[in-house]
């Protein structure tokens, strides 16, 4: 009986056993084959740390080198809830390093909710970062970063922008250029213990990181500060305005030299600054230029020979009705000549001399100057400006779009525009990107300068330029003289168009000054615009002509801009022992050509009256100054005036069949792409001025 009982225990017990090792068994088998997988994932994640290594944010620099954004070592600082062994020595030394209120880390931590880590502080720099590195024992940890930082502070802060606490850019370059200055983030797996403490040697799976690249720009940065600090004063002790902006460029190459708008911001305080102040205002906001729009006017009427500087026009003594309005002049002003109309800003003289364009001569113009479209610059938010096609024009839109209303445009179309002139009538496409490099210093990809096209001849230019430099000197711009330097430019004042479209502004104006110089050989051309100036008087003249003084004659006299050629003072040509080269001056007037001639420092000698139809030497050649010119002028002009001779462009890319049609101041039409394989009118045939050229392209296979 007992041994029965026995043998029960030891079969019950076997069977228990049995079970128990089947279950263990049958778990192993869960855990280590059919559910391996899953078990390996949990594994990993809680011994397996994946850290991301960011890459490190490309710099942007001036023409010359100098950091405009750079990056520097800070810390985040980080902790996990329970972890602190000692809170009130934590505390203690993040109030005195830091500056810390006491008890804010134990505050932190008893925030409400689960979490698994607590920021404490982010973009601690590395001096005093160092201080607390102690801290490390008590589970305080540190996270290296790159901190962005901006050496000129609130210069340049529009141009450059910002980034945001992710590293994100935001605004100006760091914002156009995010993913180029950005780089690729690499990451490294790395062995943790249960508390979850890194085990530096155990790391593996190693992706290193690849460098964001930099960006050089074409802008000078002493240019920059003088520029942000002279329109800061004038701004609001000259003016007291609301605001200004200005844009300053080389003229031979569309290079932005500085580029900037009144109020600006701290780039690193970006948060507590109006959006407003972070907008780069040459490039996103639009005004009505007034009589700095004048230019368009005078190189349509000096190309087409359609005004004698010499002949009088009735300004109707500063009031003149014209349909159904009343156009007025700042100072009335009688019969005058067609050059002083210019020089001394009249209205009425400016319209009355623009009646003979017509309305598509004078809207072609305005476009190719750069007007109503973008200068597709390299910056994100630009705007075209505004020029309405001429089928939505009034009667009225003669009068006013020829003196700068009905229009509307940037600070940066304005400065291209006054840099076409300074050229010689080659419009160059404005540009801030000189160059860009890889992580390992390598340019990736260089900047040329852009030719956009040829917008007047070069003998229409200068005497443009002899117009604008005589404004400087005897008319509305004399406060924008500088002694011992040639300056050209141009005045505007403007009624400002109220916030709802709806009429104007009766006492709100911007007022604006556009200059270049040397008139010689312009380095130099640039646009000040200062919006509702509070002063009076209000005039460009007074307003932003002085600003714009004040930065050019420093910017030479401290070298940062080449003076070129020994300056002139007057117009009346000096002795010079370099040579020249003879302008173009046939189908132009008698009167003119001389001008020109003159202002190159020739002389002339004229047989007849009337239009030029030969001059010797001809156009192109090099000559001493004082040459004489001989010019066989008649009462008119052969037939093929208006005419020009179609450039042999077959067998060119398109790209530069487009630039030799714009040389020579031609539209094109274009069928197909590739290279150009016939064009109509054949070359050497003459073409009306208004006429097209039709080009066949294909794409060459060879």
């Amino acid at each position: 009986m007992v041994a029965s009982k026995n043998i029960d225990r030891i079969i019950w017990v076997a069977i228990i056993g049995a079970v128990v090792w089947i279950s263990i068994l049958a778990r192993l088998f869960a855990v280590q084959i059919l559910y391996a997988d899953d078990y390996r994932a949990k594994a990993d994640y809680q011994h397996q740390k994946r850290h991301i290594i960011p890459a490190e944010r490309g710099e942007i620099f001036d023409r010359n080198g100098f950091a405009l954004a750079k990056n520097s070592i800070a810390y985040n600082i980080w902790t996990r809830p329970g972890m602190i062994v000692d809170v009130a020595r934590v505390d203690s030394a993040f109030n005195a390093i830091l500056g810390y209120p006491e008890d804010s880390i134990t505050r932190l931590l008893e925030g409400k909710g689960p979490r698994k880590f607590v920021f404490i502080a982010r973009d601690v720099e590395l001096n005093k970062a160092e201080q607390l590195f102690d801290l490390k024992a008590d589970s305080i940890v540190f996270d290296e970063v790159r901190q962005r930082v901006y050496p000129l502070g609130k210069s340049a802060a529009q141009v450059v922008g910002f980034v945001n606490p992710d590293g994100k850019g935001m605004e100006g370059i760091e914002y156009s250029f995010d993913r180029d200055l950005a780089g690729t983030s690499g990451e490294v797996i790395v062995l943790s213990d249960a508390l979850g403490r890194d085990y530096k040697l155990f790391q593996y799976g190693n992706n290193p990181a690849i460098s964001g690249k930099d960006i050089h720009l074409t802008i000078d940065a002493r240019l920059q500060e003088l520029v942000e600090s002279e329109l800061a004063k004038g701004v609001t002790d000259l003016c007291d305005a609301v605001g200004g902006m200005a844009v300053f460029m080389r003229p031979s190459t569309g290079e932005i030299l500085a580029i900037a708008s009144y109020p600006s911001f701290e780039p690193t305080e970006y948060s507590r600054t109006k959006a407003e102040y972070r907008k780069l205002k040459p490039i996103t906001d639009i005004y009505e230029p007034g009589s700095t729009f004048k230019i368009v006017s005078f190189a349509a009427l000096l190309e087409n020979n359609l005004v004698d500087l010499s002949e009088m026009v009735d300004c109707e003594n500063g009031s003149w009705q014209f349909c159904n309005g009343i156009i007025r002049d700042s100072e009335p002003h009688g019969d005058m000549m067609a050059r002083s109309v210019m020089i001394h800003s009249s209205n009425i003289g400016t319209i009355k001399l623009a009646q003979r364009l017509g309305q598509d001569t004078l809207y072609s113009y305005a476009r190719a100057f750069g007007f109503g479209n973008p200068t597709n610059v390299e910056l994100k938010g630009e705007v075209g400006g505004k020029l309405h096609k001429t089928h939505t024009w009034t009667q009225r839109s003669m009068g006013s779009i020829p003196m700068g209303h009905e229009v509307a445009v940037t600070t940066l179309q304005m400065a291209a525009a006054y840099g076409a002139v300074a050229n010689r009538g080659i419009l160059m496409q404005p540009r801030i990107i000189s160059s860009i490099h890889d992580e390992e210093n390598r340019i990736e990809k260089h900047n040329e300068a852009v030719v956009v096209r040829r917008v007047m001849s070069e003998a229409a230019a200068e005497s443009l330029i002899m117009l604008l430099e005589a404004v400087v000197d005897s008319g509305t711009a004399t406060k924008a003289k500088i002694e011992g330097l040639r300056v050209a430019g141009k005045t505007g004042t403007a009624q400002k168009v109220k916030e709802d479209g709806r009429g104007y502004y009766e006492k709100r104006f911007v007022s604006s000054f556009v200059g270049f110089a040397p008139v010689d050989n312009p380095q130099i051309v640039g646009v000040i615009a200062i919006d509702d100036p509070g002063k009076f008087p209000h005039w460009g003249g007074w307003t932003a002509a002085p600003i714009w003084r004040n930065i050019v004659s420093k910017a030479f006299a401290a070298g940062i801009i080449s003076s070129g050629p020994k300056p002139r003072d007057t117009l009346a040509v000096q002795e010079y022992t370099d040579r020249v080269m003879v302008p173009d001056v046939r189908r132009m007037r008698t009167g003119q050509a001389r001008e020109v001639l003159t202002f190159r420092g020739l002389s002339t000698d004229t047989i007849g009256d009337g239009f030029v139809i030969n001059q010797s030497p001809k156009p192109g050649v090099l000559v001493p100054t004082h040459t004489r010119v001989n010019l066989i002028s008649k009462p008119s002009l052969p037939l093929e005036r208006g005419r020009i001779e179609i450039p042999d462009v077959k067998g060119f890319t398109l790209r530069e069949a487009a630039m030799h049609l714009a040389e020579a101041n031609i539209e094109f039409v274009v069928i197909g792409n590739g290279v150009v394989k016939s064009q109509s009118p054949e070359a050497g045939e003459m073409i009306d001025r208004e006429g097209v050229c039709l080009l066949t392209c294909e794409i060459d296979s060879h």
